[in-house]
């Protein structure tokens, strides 16, 4: 159950955020890898969107409890994330926050986005979306320098994650937010020599600082990446009908969050147009 009281909802200026996120979560439906919207009302002084129950938690605190991902882990909590994005993208929406705590795991581990307040409803192909928006240690080039945004932005999104899984903290990150945004936007890419050539390729284009260049930025949006050799062996009607076997949930609250592997600032996330 999300709930929001009202009276800080007018006074921050956030009523756009909550009605977005009730209108994808509407759009969405019974999308089995986006999370379910079951209720949404109101009283006087709250809103209330009652929402499908996600045993799993979140992808995040998969990440921390341990520490990184096999290539093959990865691979399959990817391919969900690209139908699922591939699905807003076909009804004209951007995501926008795509990030581990924004994906959460159903009992049987599978993936469903969460958290639509950032996300933007009726978008073309076009550059033509100008807000300063997403999570801080996961803004993109074009967003960080104030340049126009498309559909291509969410597939930069899905190269972060895919590192994240594979390295344990984002790409560029760095604990002082001004060499951060100066990493991200021109700073050397640090891909370990254990990862495989398919998936240095596949990162690499998918964080292409041009997003016009950038893999998925062409009419065929995800069937470029569904065509990439990393998944190579993906039968793609099996990832939309939940048939992979997906990795084993780890519960386990208890952990100690190694300091080099700190994902995001507790700043969270930022819009402004």
């Amino acid at each position: 159950m999300k709930i929001l009281e009202k009276e800080k909802v007018i006074k921050q200026n956030l009523a756009r955020y909550a009605l977005t996120e009730r209108n994808v979560l509407s759009v969405a439906g019974n999308h089995p890898l986006i999370v379910g919207l079951d209720y949404a009302f109101q009283n006087s002084h709250r809103l209330y969107l009652i929402m499908e129950y996600c045993p799993g938690g979140d992808l995040g605190k998969q990440i921390k409890i341990k520490r990184k991902f096999t290539e093959e882990e990865a691979r399959f909590y990817i391919c969900e994330v690209i139908i699922a994005i591939e699905f807003l993208h076909k009804n004209k929406i951007i995501f926008r926050d795509l990030k581990p705590e924004n994906i959460v795991l159903d009992k049987n581990g599978h993936v469903k986005l969460t958290d639509f307040g950032l996300s933007k409803e009726n978008v073309g192909d076009l550059f033509d979306n100008k807000s300063f928006v997403g999570s801080i240690a996961y803004l993109a080039p074009e967003i960080l320098k104030k340049q126009p945004h498309s559909k291509s932005l969410d597939w930069y999104l899905t190269g972060v994650l895919l590192y994240e899984m594979l390295v344990g903290v984002p790409p560029y990150y760095n604990n002082n937010r001004k060499i951060l945004f100066e990493n991200i936007q021109s700073g050397p890419l640090r891909i370990p020599h254990t990862m495989s050539l398919d998936a240095r390729d596949l990162i690499l284009n998918l964080l292409n600082r041009n997003p016009k260049k950038r893999m998925g930025a062409s009419e065929a949006d995800s069937e470029e990446l569904k065509r990439h050799a990393f998944f190579k062996d993906i039968n793609w009607e099996d990832v939309a009908n939940l048939k992979l076997d997906m990795p084993k949930i780890i519960v386990n609250s208890n952990f100690k969050l190694n300091p080099d592997a700190e994902q995001t600032f507790k700043a969270g996330e930022i819009e402004s147009e």
